[in-house]
C-alpha cells in the first residue's frame, strides 16, 4: 500500500503502537499491588499512551484515509463509463 497511497505506514505503525500502550497499561494495572508500583503509574501510562501513540494515530489515518480518496477519485475520474470500468476489472 505504501506504493499508491501516503501515511500508509505511519497510520499501521500508530495503531500497532497504541494496541502495545493499551496491552501495556493493562499489565501495568494487574502488577500495581507488587513492590515498588504505586497508583499513580497506571494513571500516567494510560495518558502517556493517550497523548503518544493514539494521538499520532489520529492525523497520520486520517491523511492516509485523505490519500486513498483523492487517488481513487483520480482513477474512477479517468475512466469514461461503466463499461471502462468493468473492462479494467475484467483484465486484472
Amino acid at each position: 500500500m505504501d506504493d499508491f497511497y501516503d501515511f500508509s505506514t505511519d497510520c499501521i505503525n500508530s495503531l500497532i503502537y497504541s494496541v502495545d500502550d493499551k496491552d501495556y497499561f493493562e499489565n501495568n494495572r494487574t502488577l500495581r499491588e507488587q513492590e515498588g508500583e504505586n497508583w499513580i503509574h497506571p494513571v500516567l501510562n494510560f495518558t502517556g499512551a493517550l497523548g503518544g501513540n493514539f494521538a499520532d494515530a489520529l492525523p497520520n489515518c486520517y491523511q492516509f484515509y485523505d490519500s486513498i480518496k483523492e487517488t481513487e477519485k483520480e482513477r474512477y475520474d479517468s475512466f469514461e463509463g461503466w463499461g471502462d470500468i468493468m473492462i479494467a476489472f475484467l483484465f486484472n
